[in-house]
């Protein structure tokens, strides 16, 4: 469905954008994919939970509510990653050895999409 020209109800929480392809993620597992940051298309929901953050860094990876983590080739089709929490998770960055990802008292680097985390209970960092 192209949401174009039409309003789209959604909470968006975050964008992100990598050679004129814009990602955004939100509530209820919300993506939208842009070529322009216009014109934009809703994408099958990821998740039932709220997702937090989006980043890209080689590919696209998405984090949200209950340790929902996803990896995207394109933004469109998603893969469910294991994060090893069921807590929130509130960010994700890309770093030099892979994307860390931080939340409610987790932290956690994932050194590459496919790899099982590595976590740390504490304080949001």
């Amino acid at each position: 469905m192209s949401a174009s020209n039409a309003a789209i109800a959604t909470t968006v929480e975050q964008i992100t954008i990598v050679t004129h392809h814009y990602v955004a993620v939100g509530a209820a597992g919300t993506v939208l994919t842009s070529s322009d940051g216009l014109a934009w298309t809703v994408q099958p929901p990821i998740s039932a939970g709220d997702l937090a953050a989006v980043v890209h860094g080689g590919q696209f990876v998405a984090a949200g509510k209950a340790g929902g983590i996803f990896t995207s080739s394109d933004g469109i089709t998603w893969q469910t990653r294991n994060s090893g929490t069921a807590n929130d998770l509130a960010a994700v960055v890309r770093t030099l050895s892979g994307y860390t990802a931080v939340g409610d008292l987790v932290r956690m680097k994932v050194i590459a999409a496919s790899s099982s985390p590595e976590r740390s209970s504490g304080q949001l960092i």
